[in-house]
């Protein structure tokens, strides 16, 4: 699926990342392979590897030398490599590459070791780059997706940087792409939801899905009020219940009126269709426009 994209990195990585990297004494490639060997050794997902791997591509194709920053340039390489991934990876390779100059803008801010063990360049480059975040500036990063992700990354970035390290080739890594999926939203979805707060997919269930939908809930509703009546049968509470089937539907009745259901729940733990349906269909979009992983609470 992702050939294309595969002969696009590795034209690139051939031609330009043999080049220094900033002032240390290894290449952008060295300092790529170190960074994704770490994110591998970490047991990290297949994503977030090639964003290790991907993260200072911006470098390679913003075309302003080995060291803009000493020149007083901020050649904003983590947009440039961001845009470059988005159009050919899913978000989660290209959104942490896009945050991970914020992230060392917010851990100078929160982390006082951080800033002391930053490199000479790394430190100019820091301050064209608009210096350590504000409080609100920290408050505002860490609401964004991908956050968490580029922190991670920003550390990893800082430790890839060892010499004469014996590596893996390119490809051992551009593997991890037959394991990505196409990017299930949009960028400008995301920036919607993060904005706005919700997000309003028309359509996004087809006819025959919003059918099944309907069937799920009319048999998760009966389900409830035959369990709320079986307990008091049993004159025992529905919760006593639900101990004796613990992969069974929950049911919670009114305050007031103990034969009425108010809800239910454990909804994907007591119906294996049901939730693959929401594993394949709804988990994915709730991790893009988050950024985090997909974890259902009181479902």
């Amino acid at each position: 699926m992702f050939d294309a994209q595969a002969a696009a990195i590795k034209d690139i990585y051939a031609s330009r990342a043999n080049a220094r990297y900033g002032l240390e004494n290894i290449s952008q490639l060295e300092h790529a392979l170190q960074a994704a060997q770490c994110a591998e050794d970490g047991r990290e997902t297949p994503a977030f590897i090639l964003a290790a791997l991907l993260h200072d591509i911006g470098h390679l194709t913003a075309g302003m030398g080995d060291d803009p920053a000493a020149e007083g340039i901020d050649n904003r390489h983590e947009a440039l490599g961001a845009d470059w991934l988005a159009a050919r990876l899913p978000a989660p390779v290209s959104e942490p590459v896009r945050l991970h100059v914020e992230a060392k803008r917010y851990l100078c801010a929160t982390d006082p070791a951080y800033e002391a063990s930053l490199a000479p360049d790394s430190i100019t480059s820091l301050r064209l780059q608009g210096g350590p975040m504000s409080q609100t500036e920290c408050e505002t990063f860490l609401r964004k997706p991908f956050a968490r992700d580029a922190i991670k990354l920003r550390r990893l970035d800082d430790q890839s940087k060892c010499e004469n390290l014996s590596l893996p080739a390119i490809d051992h890594f551009l593997r991890h792409l037959s394991a990505l999926t196409p990017d299930p939203v949009s960028r400008e979805a995301r920036e919607t939801f993060h904005r706005l707060g919700y997000i309003i997919l028309r359509d996004f269930f087809a006819p025959d899905e919003a059918q099944e939908l309907g069937k799920a809930s009319e048999t998760f509703g009966n389900r409830a009020r035959e369990l709320l009546a079986t307990a008091r049968e049993r004159g025992i509470t529905p919760a006593t219940l639900a101990q004796t089937e613990p992969h069974g539907l929950v049911v919670v009745p009114e305050a007031d009126n103990p034969e009425q259901v108010c809800r239910f729940e454990y909804l994907l733990g007591s119906d294996p269709t049901f939730a693959r349906f929401v594993r394949q269909r709804i988990e994915p979009v709730i991790s893009a426009l988050h950024g985090e992983a997909f974890l259902p609470f009181k479902d």
